[in-house]
This record gives C-alpha cells, structure tokens and sequence, in this order.
C-alpha cells in the first residue's frame, strides 16, 4: 500500500537532520502540530501498515535504527502477527520503501504454561522493540528469552535470566550485537553473535542505568556525577568522564557523539558531547528520546511532545519548542515512542 503525504499548512515543525536511531511514531490518530513550534516542513509522512480482514491493521510494536523502520503487527496476507520493513533514506524527507516482511508469525502459537499444546497455545506478546543499529530488533521473548530478528539476518538468541514463561519485560538496553537485561539487582549483558556459546552472556555487573552504542557499555561511574563506558570487546574501561551533575543518573542513553543523562531525583538533566568534552543542559521531565542532535519529551498532558534542538553542540544553549499534539484519546491509542528518537523534522506516522 502506497505512502500518502497529507498537505498541512499549519504545520511547524523542527528544523532540520535526520536523527540517526531510534524511532517516534503515532498510531493511530493523526498528530497536529503545536503552534510557534520552528518551521520545517509542511508535509507529515503518513504511511499505513494496511489491513486486516477488511480492518486497519494493529501496530504492536515500533522500532527505527540502521535505515530500518520495524513494526510489529498483523497484516494482510499474512494470518499471523509478523514483523514488517520500510526502508528509510538517510536524509531529507523519510520516503519510506515498499513494505517488505523481515519475519513471519513472530511468537505466535507458542506452548502455554501448563496446557496441553493440542488443546490450546497462546500469542501474547508485551514486549518493547529496541533497535540495534544494523536493521534488526531486540526484545524479551514470552519464553524468558532474548531475540534479535530483522533486516533478513537469521535469528539471534540469548538466554539471559533465568525468567519464566510471560515474564515481565528485563531488556533494559540493547545496540549493536548486544542485548542487557537486569536480574534482580545483577545485569547480565549477552551478545547475539552466533559464535558466542549458549546462553551468549559475556559480562555482567551491578544493575544501574545502563546504554549500549556499538560494543561501549555506558554506565555511572564510581561517584556522583561521573560516568564510564566498558568495551565489550576488548575489555577495557574508559577514562571517567565528569558530567559536573554531582548526581548518579538513573537514566542513560548514548547515540554517537551525544550521552544523554537525567537523574530524577534531582530533577537535572543534560547531553554530554563527547567532541568538545562539555555538558548541554536539557529539561529534567522524564520520558525523553534521544537522538542524533535532538531530545523529544512528553509532557505531563500525554498530549503534547516538546524538541529540544542541541545539535550545535556543548557551549551552545540547547532550544525547547513544542513539537506536535495528538487528539485527546487514550494513551494505548494515540501516539508512543520506541528506541531512541524522531526519525526526521517530518513526523512518521504509521497506522
């Protein structure tokens, strides 16, 4: 089903560049743009999923990173949830690609608990789509497990835990070919490298707020304030890097060059540049999306979601704006943010 552009001359939207992971989307009311919000553009994205039986089909899940838009959810022909494929340009408008399924009947009929499988199996699926960065998905399996799927790769797995059958979601981060979990008070980190033996867990450690970008763990470093990244390959720890907080942020979340932090006890927040080696400061509500240059927020209202724009860099004050509003309809049905940020100045909305 062809992507359709909707003209909005109201529209004002953020200026500027593609942010490079991560994903917000709406689904499934349209979003209207906040008045005195800077201007972009005066087009949104809005491209369908399709239907089901002669019905919308029902986004499950969302995930952008690697040039990869994944959503999970069950659409024609398939009669089974899946997990589907746009490819989006690096820059400029995000056009998306013909829709493509990267993997079919995604934890469907799986045993149940206790029931016999002739008799009975389930579907449910809760869990959060991280992206890794190179066009796969992770995410809990209702099994306790750990998956990575997408981009035609074959299928990763890790057993990190123990967890039970429909356990609650432990995935906490996940970049790269790496995938933590927190187990009661210990996070376990495991990669889905096929040459790593079974369970795939390679390190593990205290459990604090933690993000992965490539083969770096980042995580608080051993006083307030501070903050460290271990190289999962080579084993090393980096030097300390002093945020100037004097808090330990109970929130991390690493793209590139940018390490966002927030310590909500505190109410503080900020994006340390890792190029110029200074803290931006940025609004301490909590809820925030990272991405390449670009912080998005939801406000108290759940209607309202501000940009703040710190992509010139530390020793530049960083700009907050509102960024667009949905409709008053209910959280589950309006719109949600999975991995870690906005795709581009023009929103993409699936429905």
């Amino acid at each position: 089903m062809p992507a359709r552009t909707i003209k909005r001359t109201s529209l004002t939207l953020a200026t500027a560049v593609v942010l490079t992971v991560g994903g917000l989307a709406l689904g499934p009311a349209t979003a209207a743009a906040a008045p005195g919000a800077p201007r972009a553009a005066d087009d949104e994205i809005v491209f369908p999923l399709g239907t089901r039986d002669g019905s919308r089909a029902a986004v499950e899940g969302l995930a952008l990173g690697g040039g990869k838009l994944s959503v999970l959810g069950t659409a024609d022909p398939e009669s089974k949830r899946g997990l589907w494929e746009y490819d989006l340009p690096a820059v400029g408008t995000p056009q998306p690609g013909p829709r493509q399924l990267a993997a079919p009947h995604v934890w469907t009929d799986y045993p149940c608990e206790g029931v016999d499988p002739a008799e009975h199996t389930c579907s449910a699926f809760y869990s959060e789509l991280w992206p890794l960065g190179d066009g796969r998905v992770a995410f809990m399996t209702p099994l306790g497990g750990q998956d990575a799927l997408g981009d035609g790769a074959p299928r990763g797995e890790t057993g990190l835990g123990p967890f039970s059958w429909e356990s609650e979601d432990h995935v906490v981060a996940a970049g790269g070919s790496y995938v933590a979990v927190d187990d009661r008070g210990t996070q376990r980190v495991g990669s889905f490298d096929a040459d790593v033996p079974w369970p795939g867990q390679i390190h593990t450690r205290p459990a604090t707020a933690v993000s992965l970008w490539g083969s770096k763990l980042w995580a608080p470093g051993g006083t307030a304030g501070t903050v460290t990244s271990y190289d999962l390959v080579t084993k090393a720890t980096s030097a300390t890097v002093n945020l100037g907080s004097g808090c330990v942020p109970d929130d991390l979340q690493a793209v590139g060059r940018w390490l966002y932090w927030r310590c909500s006890a505190a109410g503080k927040a900020g994006v340390w540049d890792h190029g110029t080696g200074k803290n931006i400061p940025v609004p301490g509500a909590p809820g925030a999306e990272v991405g390449d240059g670009y912080l998005v927020q939801e406000a108290t209202d759940h209607r309202t979601v501000t940009l703040t724009d710190f992509h010139l860099g530390g020793g530049h004050p960083a700009t907050t704006a509102p960024f667009f509003t949905v409709p008053q309809v209910p959280r589950s049905a309006g719109w949600s943010s999975t991995g870690t940020a906005v795709t581009s100045p023009t929103r993409t909305v699936s429905s």
